[in-house]
């Protein structure tokens, strides 16, 4: 890992844990159907854009372990003679995976990286919500313009809903106890609308969503089980009374807390609205998938 490099919070978070995040929600990001409907809604519209081009330079902010910059970059691979793809992301384990991937990488926070310029494409999934506040959002929004050439387009996946339902998951995600080693997250999702306006406030054109990718979701136990699984697994071992007490205490207070918020929200608005469905003692909490595209 870079010393130097700053990693926010939630990336933090996900580090820390030894989260995987092409096993996240069950392979949504390695799954090669959403990789390929990132690719026909978001890139397959645009290419035109981009025909007076022999070589087309992209990167992928926030990439991760590379697996939508692979898919991308074999797709493009038959439009145009030479792709440049370089992988830009704060966890070196991931950009690891990218490299094994034949990927550049660049490790780097985002919210300060913007040392290089020229992309004709920069692309993104599921990443402006790991940046707390509206000004970091738009900070991370501006470097990427900034990153663009003149003409350039970037293309990016939201997981969003409607602003109950984003508020709701904000709550539930970011309460005390979730992480294993203290701490707690400090996500953000924002609504469509919201989101279409940062763009605009930083000098995007033309924003809109060009479709929708498969949706997601997950329960509180799922959430849970992403952060403390290996934590779980590690205090058992130990058959420590004790501590398997304080694990299990701090587990059922995650879950019950997430109950009260799912059902504070009940008390305003609808299931249909807030996008969730009752399982069990459990609730399935569903978000949507669609992909913006704007240009520079």
């Amino acid at each position: 890992m870079n010393k130097d490099v700053k990693i926010n919070n939630d990336v933090g978070a996900d580090y820390s844990s030894g989260v995987k995040i092409e096993k996240v929600f069950g392979g949504y990001f390695s799954d090669q159907k959403n990789i390929d409907d990132f690719i026909r809604i978001g890139i397959e519209p645009i290419l035109e854009k981009f025909k007076s081009k022999n070589e087309i330079i992209i990167a992928d902010f926030g990439g991760g372990a590379g697996n939508l910059a692979e898919g991308v970059k074999s797709f493009l691979n038959q439009q145009f003679e030479i792709i440049s793809m370089v992988v830009v992301d704060a966890n070196p384990d991931y950009l690891k995976e990218a490299q094994k991937k034949n990927l550049d990488t660049v490790e780097a926070n985002l919210l300060e990286y913007s040392n290089l310029e020229g992309y004709d494409l920069i692309i993104q999934r599921a990443v402006l919500h790991y940046n707390e506040s509206p000004k970091k959002q738009k900070q991370l929004l501006r470097n990427i313009k900034k990153s663009l050439n003149k003409e350039g387009y970037f293309v990016s996946q939201l997981s969003t809903g409607s602003k109950e339902n984003c508020a709701m998951r904000n709550e539930i995600v970011n309460q005390a106890g979730l992480l294993p080693h203290g701490g707690r997250r400090t996500h953000l999702w924002i609504s469509p609308e919201e989101y279409t306006d940062l763009l605009s406030q930083v000098g995007f054109e033309n924003n809109k969503i060009a479709g929708f990718a498969k949706g997601g979701s997950w329960t509180i136990k799922k959430m849970w089980d992403r952060f403390n699984k290996n934590t779980e697994s590690e205090v058992f071992s130990k058959n420590d009374r004790d501590e398997i007490s304080r694990y299990n205490e701090r587990k059922n207070a995650f879950f019950s807390n997430g109950i009260k918020i799912i059902n504070k929200y009940l008390d305003t608005s609808d299931k249909e609205t807030l996008m969730i469905e009752q399982s069990g003692e459990d609730f399935t909490i569903s978000y949507q998938y669609p992909i913006f595209v704007s240009s520079n």
